[in-house]
């Protein structure tokens, strides 16, 4: 069903509903100045190391209770434990994968000189 074109209006139609979409460096992940190195590599630590907590530790206490968690439960808690983290660190850095913080890098939207030092802590 086609609409008349007097009720819509062009300047109305964004650039991305147009199929323009244009990558650039203004979405970068976090926009506050004062996030520094040392805050995102420690906010990746602790996401790391709390996902790791939480994704073995269902696997352990499957195993200890005799399998009452279920492989669908482990699965969900690992998928669960990843949106907290992200939802809890992505305005500080939320990659959590070194190939993500890679992809960002090669798209323009993560500076190359970081992308070791954000590693690091990730492997």
């Amino acid at each position: 069903m086609e609409l008349p074109s007097d009720i819509i209006d062009e300047s109305n139609v964004s650039a991305v509903e147009k199929g323009d979409v244009v990558f650039s460096s203004n979405l970068a992940l976090s926009s506050n100045p004062l996030i520094d190195l040392t805050q995102r590599v420690l906010a990746e630590f602790i996401g790391m190391y709390i996902i790791m907590f939480a994704g073995s530790g269902s696997i352990v206490v499957n195993k200890l209770y005799g399998g009452t968690i279920t492989f669908p439960g482990i699965c969900l808690t690992w998928g669960l434990i990843v949106m907290a983290m992200i939802y809890s660190l992505g305005h500080v850095s939320a990659h959590f994968n070194p190939v993500v913080t890679i992809a960002f890098a090669l798209l323009g939207l993560f500076p190359f000189k970081e992308v070791m030092n954000e590693c690091t802590f990730l492997v």
